[in-house]
C-alpha cells in the first residue's frame, strides 16, 4: 500500500484521493482517543434490562467499542506497548512513528478509506452504528448481503468495494463462479431464482429507487419484513459508500489486489461497464405506490415505542471529563444529549394534551390503551407521528442506528441550509419519492426557497434559470446519482466555495437521502395529511 502506491501516484498511474488522509501518528491517535472516549459509557447491565429497547441503545454504542477495542489490541501489540510498560491513556505517538510508519505502510495495516473518514469524526459517529447493524446485527444471512453487495459495488463501479468484497464473499460460501454470474447480472440460466431475485433486487434499486411488485412478491415468500428491510437498507448503504469511495477517489490497498490475484478471486474490470443499466435524469413516470407495502403502528403502539425509546435513552449514562475534555468526549456527549431529548417534545406534548399532571398521573404509569381516544385526538390536532418513523420503529435496531445517521445530516452538517435542501430536493425528485419531496418542500421554505425554485429543481440545471452555484449544486447531485461520483471540474467548483467537511457532507447528504428514498419507495410510505396542508 505505502511505497508502491506513492511510487504510482507520482507516474500518474492512479488518481490521487480527493480528500488528503489523516498522516500515520494522527490517524492512530484518532483510533486510541475515540477508543478511550467510548470506554466512558455506563452500560445497562442485562439483569437490569427492561425492553428491548434497553438491550437496542446499549448494544449500538457496545458494538462500536468492541471494535475498536480489536483495533487497539492489535495496534498495542504491534507497538510492543505493554511490554514498554506504557498506558494508552498517556503514550505519546510521536515517539513510536516510525515503527507507525512501518505498520502501515510495509505491512499494509490501514484501509485507504480509514485514514480519509477519521478526519471527520462527527461524520464517521453517525454512521458508525448503521455499519455495526449491517455488519453484525444484520437479518440477512451472509451469502445474502455479500450477493447485493458484490452486485451493488459492480452497478456502481466500487472497485474498492467489490474487491474487498469477493474474498468475504467466497468465506459466505460463493464460488468464484458465482461471483463472476453475479456481476453479469440475472440474464444467467444457471442462476437459482433466489440469487436472481437478490440481483433484481439491487438492479431495481439502483436504476429507479423501488422493488418492482414482482421482486417484492418474490422476495416475500421468504423474507420477513426485518429481512425486507436489512436488504433495501443493505443494498442502499453499499450503493452510498461506494459513490463516496469513487467520488473520493479511494484506492484498493495492495495487500488486497495480492490477495485477490493469489487467491484466483474474479477482478473488477472496468471495461465491462457497459453492461450497467442506466439511471436516468428527467425521468417522466409519476411519482409512486399509492398505498403502503406494510401496515404502520397504530397510535398507542406508536406512543409505547417512543416511551419505552426514551426511558433507554435517559438511563444510558456517559461521563466525560470535565476539566480535559477530547474531541471525541465532546461528539459523543453531544450525540447522547440530543438522544435524550429525542422524544421529548410529542412525549411532553401528549402528557400535556392529557392533562396529566392536573391528574396527578404520569405517562410511564398509565395505561395506554385508557387513553386510545385521546391519543388518536392528540396525534390528528398535532400531527406528530410520522409514517416514515411509524413504519421504522416496528424494527428497533434498524431505527436506532438510522436516527444516529439521521442526526448528522439533519442538525450537523456544516452546509449551509439552503444549500443541503436544494440537494435533498434534486435526489427525491431524481428519484421521485414523493414523501421525501413533500417532507423536504416543508424545509426548503423554511430555508428560503421559493415555490418557483422548486418548479426549477424539478427541471435541472440546463435550464441557465437558478443562480451559478444552485446550478452547481444540482449538478453534482446529478452526477452522483448517475455517474455514482462527481466529475473534476463539478467538484473543482464545489471546492472554490467548500471547505473539506463540507464537500464530504454534500457527498454523504445526497447518498443518505438516496438510501431513504429506497425505503420510502419500496415500503411505498405515504405522505400525511398535515404535510400535506402545509405545502398546499
Amino acid at each position: 500500500m505505502g511505497n508502491n502506491r506513492v511510487e504510482k501516484e507520482k507516474s500518474g498511474l492512479i488518481d490521487i484521493t480527493r480528500i488528503p488522509p489523516l498522516d500515520d501518528v494522527k490517524y492512530i491517535q484518532e483510533i486510541f482517543s475515540w477508543y478511550l472516549a467510548m470506554g466512558q459509557f455506563d452500560y445497562i447491565k442485562e439483569n437490569d434490562t427492561e425492553s428491548e429497547w434497553d438491550k437496542e441503545v446499549s448494544n449500538a454504542f457496545k458494538s462500536i467499542y468492541s471494535f475498536l477495542q480489536s483495533a487497539i489490541e492489535e495496534y498495542s501489540s504491534l507497538l510492543a506497548i505493554k511490554e514498554k510498560g506504557s498506558d494508552i491513556s498517556t503514550i505519546n505517538f510521536k515517539n513510536f512513528e516510525e515503527t507507525i510508519k512501518e505498520i502501515n505502510h510495509n505491512q499494509d495495516f490501514t484501509f485507504n478509506k480509514d485514514p480519509v473518514t477519521y478526519k471527520y469524526r462527527k461524520l464517521l459517529m453517525s454512521r458508525m452504528a448503521l455499519i455495526f447493524h449491517i455488519f453484525i446485527d444484520s437479518s440477512l444471512s451472509n451469502r445474502d448481503k455479500e450477493i447485493v453487495i458484490l452486485r451493488s459495488a459492480w452497478l456502481c463501479r466500487s472497485e474498492y468495494i467489490w474487491d474487498h468484497h469477493t474474498h468475504s464473499a467466497k468465506e459466505a460460501g460463493l464460488s468464484n463462479e458465482e461471483i463472476i454470474q453475479i456481476k453479469n447480472g440475472i440474464n444467467n440460466n444457471e442462476m437459482d431464482s433466489f440469487t436472481a431475485n437478490l440481483i433484481s433486487s439491487a438492479d431495481e434499486l439502483y436504476t429507479d429507487a423501488i422493488l418492482s411488485e414482482e421482486t417484492w412478491n418474490s422476495l416475500t415468500q421468504r423474507y420477513d419484513m426485518f429481512q425486507l428491510m436489512d436488504l433495501v437498507f443493505t443494498i442502499g448503504f453499499y450503493m452510498q459508500l461506494a459513490t463516496a469511495l469513487n467520488t473520493f477517489k479511494i484506492q484498493t490497498e495492495n495487500i488486497v489486489k495480492d490477495n485477490i490475484k493469489n487467491e484466483g478471486l474474479p477482478s473488477f474490470k472496468k471495461e465491462n461497464n457497459k453492461v450497467i443499466p442506466a439511471r436516468k435524469i428527467g425521468n417522466p413516470e409519476p411519482f409512486r405506490l399509492e398505498k403502503p407495502r406494510i401496515t404502520t403502528l397504530n397510535e398507542v403502539e406508536y406512543i409505547k415505542e417512543s416511551l419505552m425509546f426514551q426511558h433507554a435513552l435517559n438511563r444510558l449514562v456517559y461521563t466525560k471529563n470535565e476539566e480535559d475534555e477530547t474531541e471525541w468526549e465532546s461528539e459523543i456527549d453531544s450525540l447522547i444529549q440530543w438522544l435524550k431529548n429525542y422524544n421529548t417534545p410529542e412525549i411532553d406534548g401528549l402528557s400535556s394534551f392529557l392533562k396529566l399532571d392536573e391528574k396527578g398521573l404520569d405517562i410511564n404509569s398509565i395505561n395506554l390503551e385508557d387513553f386510545e381516544d385521546s391519543i388518536k385526538s392528540f396525534m390528528k390536532q398535532e400531527g406528530v407521528i410520522f409514517n416514515l418513523k411509524a413504519t421504522m420503529m416496528k424494527y428497533r435496531k434498524l431505527r436506532l442506528d438510522w436516527v444516529i445517521q439521521a442526526k448528522h445530516t439533519t442538525y450537523d452538517s456544516p452546509l449551509p441550509p439552503r444549500d443541503k435542501e436544494i440537494l435533498i430536493l434534486r435526489i427525491a425528485w431524481l428519484c421521485r419519492a414523493q414523501y421525501e419531496w413533500d417532507h423536504h418542500v416543508v424545509g426548503g421554505r423554511r430555508a428560503g426557497l421559493t415555490d418557483e425554485e422548486f418548479r426549477r429543481l424539478g427541471e435541472g440545471s440546463d435550464t441557465k434559470r437558478l443562480a451559478p452555484f444552485d446550478e452547481i449544486l444540482i449538478q453534482s447531485a446529478d452526477e452522483l446519482y448517475r455517474d455514482t461520483t462527481i466529475s473534476n471540474s463539478t467538484w473543482k467548483a464545489l471546492s472554490e466555495r467548500y471547505n473539506t467537511f463540507q464537500l464530504m457532507d454534500l457527498v454523504f447528504t445526497v447518498t443518505s437521502y438516496n438510501l431513504l428514498a429506497m425505503f420510502l419507495n419500496s415500503f411505498g410510505i405515504q405522505t400525511e395529511d398535515c404535510v400535506k396542508d402545509l405545502i398546499k
